[in-house]
């Protein structure tokens, strides 16, 4: 009952101010854009951990070519043959 009347009151409140605060998203203005704009850092922040993940991954397999890159022109100046150059390749790999 008592809780009832206090509700009355708020309302009666309300309407004798003029503000149109209503409804949950105006009595929680602040709250609804604090949310937002978490929301938004969070995307940031998600957004900038997979865009230096994906640098590093790009970083990684640069590497890999240019330390290839030497392996086959050591090899290529021995004067393999093709097979025994695909062979010699797969094998180092699966060490």
């Amino acid at each position: 009952m008592l809780t009832a009347r206090r509700r009355r009151s708020e309302r009666l409140a309300l309407r004798r101010s003029g503000s149109n605060n209503h409804n949950l998203a105006g009595r929680n203005r602040a709250l609804f854009r604090a949310l937002r704009l978490e929301k938004l850092v969070t995307a940031l922040f998600i957004g900038l951990i997979t865009f230096v993940a994906g640098l590093n991954i790009l970083v990684v397999l640069a590497m890999t070519v240019t330390d290839r890159a030497r392996d086959i022109a050591v090899l290529m100046s021995l004067g393999p043959t093709a097979i025994r150059f695909a062979t010699f390749l797969f094998c180092k790999d699966s060490q």
